[in-house]
């Protein structure tokens, strides 16, 4: 009966530990989403223009620190292997 009831008592605190866990994500995930948004309005209100009668106002770009790849070799080799079947099988073509 005493493992019995420390074996619910591990599952209790697994579960109480992981529930606190995700609350603190949340909190922390609100609290940047707060920041992000309180730096966004304070850059409109920065960039507020008006030009021939119509208000303008920038965006908040996020600085985009992740280059795409090329993938030019790749479309290259696919061409090349489309051009060869059509070469060969001009079954393909009719």
């Amino acid at each position: 009966m005493w493992k019995d009831q420390q074996r619910k008592l591990e599952i209790v605190n697994k579960v109480s530990k992981s529930t606190l866990e995700s609350e603190i994500i949340t909190v922390e995930t609100y609290v940047n989403n707060l920041i992000m948004i309180m730096m966004a309005l304070k850059h409109f209100k920065g960039t507020i223009t008006k030009q021939n009668g119509q208000y303008q106002v920038s965006g908040p770009w996020k600085d985009s620190t992740v280059s795409l790849i090329d993938n030019y070799g790749f479309c290259l080799g696919r061409l090349k292997t489309s051009i060869k079947r059509l070469q060969t099988d001009k079954q393909i073509l009719n």
